[in-house]
Formats: structure tokens, C-alpha cells, sequence
């Protein structure tokens, strides 16, 4: 840390600077603690009572976690996982070529959204064939599959990973 590094801070975010915060940006500092409260709030409620251990009544504001509760462990935006899938004839394989596990090494996460826009260009004759390929592979049965045609080949690179641009989405 440079010396003069408490100097540098307090410049920013001590409180005798805060007055000199413009009124234009004032608006965005509320904005950024109503998030943030929000958040402390929501990660309040989904909070586990560790005295309870981990059972169905372990969020006693909720009145307990039902099955069908979403409780995230993240805050931010809902992701997806995605099998990647290589169209081998007329049928689906895993991206990963070879390994027992190609499947599990096939799969990336991504913002739900995404995957929304992304499964709209899938073509309606690629469908069935996911489908019954997430009924006969057991691991796909949670996870989205994404056979990376000619058309959906762009949104993901073997050395940068996925790579949806904002243009696509």
C-alpha cells in the first residue's frame, strides 16, 4: 500500500467529502443503498438458523423452506446450466470429446436471460432430439442443452467460453 494511501481514501468516502458529493450523483448513491438493503433483506430471509441444523424449518421468516422454494445462494441475475452439444449424424453428443465425464465437462453456466434468447434460435427439429436425450442421459435431466449449430456457433468459443454478445441478445 502506497503512504499516502489513507489520504487517497478518506478523499473518497470519508465523511467530511460526502457534502461535496454533486446533487446529480446523489441520486444513484440512494439507488446503490436501496440495492443494497434489498439484498441484506432477501439474504436475511433465505438465511439458514444454523441452531436448527439443516432442515425444512431452518427459515423460520418464511415459514420454513417448501420444496418447491427457490432459496438462491447468490444474489445477482438467475443462471442456467447448458450442455454444450455437438451434432454427431442424427444425433446429439457432448462438446468434450472422449473423457466418462464429457457430458459434466461439456456444461458452462450463464445468465437465464441468455439462454432465453438463445433457445428461441434453436431450431424446432433439434427439439425432440434434446428431449429425448435429456430422458436417456441422467445427467442432462437439470440442465438445458444447447446444440451448437452453424447458426448458434458464434455464442461459443473454445478458448474464450460462452460468448453471447449484446447484439444478440
Amino acid at each position: 500500500m502506497p503512504e499516502d494511501a489513507r489520504k487517497l481514501i478518506e478523499g473518497v468516502y470519508g465523511d467530511d467529502v460526502q457534502a461535496d458529493i454533486p446533487e446529480s450523483l446523489l441520486g444513484f448513491t440512494w439507488d446503490a443503498e436501496g440495492e443494497a438493503s434489498g439484498r441484506r433483506g432477501m439474504a436475511r430471509i433465505n438465511a439458514l438458523k444454523l441452531q436448527k441444523g439443516y432442515t425444512r424449518s431452518s427459515s423460520e421468516d418464511v415459514d420454513g423452506w417448501a420444496r418447491e422454494n427457490r432459496i438462491p445462494t447468490r444474489l445477482g441475475d438467475e443462471t442456467v446450466s447448458v450442455a454444450l452439444a455437438r451434432i454427431d449424424g442424427e444425433k446429439l453428443s457432448p462438446y468434450a470429446r472422449g473423457d466418462e465425464f464429457a457430458w459434466e465437462m461439456s456444461m458452462v453456466t450463464i445468465p437465464k436471460y441468455e439462454w432465453q434468447k438463445v433457445w428461441e434460435k434453436v431450431p424446432l427439429n433439434l427439439r425432440g432430439m434434446i428431449e429425448q436425450l435429456k430422458e436417456e442421459v441422467r445427467v442432462l435431466k437439470r440442465v438445458e442443452v444447447l446444440p451448437l449449430t452453424p447458426e448458434l456457433r458464434p455464442c461459443y468459443d473454445a478458448l474464450m467460453g460462452w460468448k453471447l454478445s449484446k447484439e444478440e441478445i
